[in-house]
């Protein structure tokens, strides 16, 4: 039976091909699919070993650096706290380190950018995903 190159089927080329529904096929097409498939496991495995490394970072960078940022918006807000009481005490007795509006554009621009500060770096570090 000739095939004309008009009208080719997939049976009438299993047909022609001497083989082509073999068991020694069938058998090699199975263990590539074993193959394959475990391949695909082992790689699903090392990108998972991956991300639980990052993960595992993620935690320690966290935990190292929530503190010492809470300390440093702890420490500056003491300050501010300080020199409100500090110019409240020299405005008391009538000699004034600095004037108001001087006072007010210190404390209101450095704590806003202090939390500002806590507030972009707490975002970066535990907002993620």
């Amino acid at each position: 039976m000739g095939l004309s190159p008009a009208k080719i089927t997939i049976d009438q080329i299993k047909e022609e091909v001497p083989g082509a529904e073999d068991s020694e096929t069938e058998q090699a097409t199975e263990e590539y699919a074993a193959f394959a498939k475990k391949e695909s496991l082992v790689l699903t495995i090392k990108r998972l070993s991956l991300e639980n490394e990052d993960l595992r970072q993620s935690i320690d960078l966290r935990r190292k650096h929530a503190g010492t940022i809470s300390k440093l918006v702890f420490w500056w807000l003491g300050i501010a706290l300080s020199l409100i009481v500090i110019s409240a005490f020299f405005n008391y007795f009538e000699s004034p380190v600095l004037s108001e509006k001087v006072l007010i554009a210190l404390i209101t621009g450095t704590t806003a950018s202090v939390i500002g500060l806590y507030a972009i770096i707490i975002k970066g570090i535990f907002g993620r995903k």
